[in-house]
């Protein structure tokens, strides 16, 4: 059985965004993360030192190895404080970095959880037993409570496919609007396409738990398609 583990007592919270204008309205708050988007690194970076705050990035979840080595001769990596990453690739690559695993390692269970030394961002489909247990290996376990999850990424664009009935990179049609799909029963699905033009299709209903209170744990809130707002009633 794992041990637990001796902890710092404290409960942070955690945000993570993916626009510039997403970032203006978090600006202010403690431990913000923005989605790592080469397109606007540099200005995220830029205003993040502009407000005397630390520069932290969330990781895609999926790198090939050219993205992988397009991410590390980024002279702004170097300049991070801390990052959130989502795969084994750059999770060996940036350990001299302060780094917190991601949900993209699936993490389930205090088994798996006492394997390593970081924060770990418990995977969606915990339980809130293992949830428990696993507060007690971690030096830190963070519980996503609000937040729409990403059902699919696909490296098929539907955008490009719609306008050119074929995947044209770079097409920029992504820019300029804002797209859905929708499904049988009339449910809108957003989508939204990253630099490399990969397609992520998020859940129509955001995640929302709010009976985390008694848990020894962190939490994350993840906004990605809300207007700022949504992001104030939240916060």
């Amino acid at each position: 059985l794992p041990l637990p583990k001796v902890r710092t007592p404290h409960k942070s919270n955690y945000i993570v965004v993916r626009t510039i204008e997403q970032l203006q309205t978090v600006i202010h708050e403690d431990n913000v993360y923005m989605y790592y988007d080469e397109e606007s690194a540099e200005e995220a970076f830029e205003l993040l030192t502009g407000h005397n705050q630390p520069v932290n990035f969330y990781m895609p979840r999926i790198n090939t190895d050219e993205d992988i080595q397009r991410i590390l001769s980024n002279p702004i990596i170097d300049k991070v404080k801390s990052l959130i990453v989502n795969d084994y690739g750059l999770y060996r690559l940036l350990k001299d970095k302060h780094v917190i695993l991601g949900t993209g390692f699936n993490i389930t269970n205090s088994l798996s959880a006492s394997s390593f030394d970081e924060s770990i961002i418990a995977s969606y489909e915990t339980s809130r037993l293992e949830l428990e247990k696993m507060s007690k290996v971690t030096n830190e376990l963070i519980v996503q409570i609000y937040g729409k999850t990403e059902n699919m990424i696909t490296e098929h664009c539907l955008v490009s496919q719609h306008y050119f009935q074929k995947k044209i990179k770079h097409c920029h049609r992504c820019k300029g609007h804002t797209y859905t799909l929708v499904d049988r029963k009339g449910y809108e699905f957003t989508l939204f396409t990253d630099e490399r033009c990969r397609n992520h299709i998020l859940h129509n209903v955001p995640l929302l738990i709010e009976s985390y209170g008694s848990l020894d744990v962190s939490t994350l809130l993840f906004f990605l398609d809300e207007e700022p707002e949504t992001i104030k009633e939240v916060l």
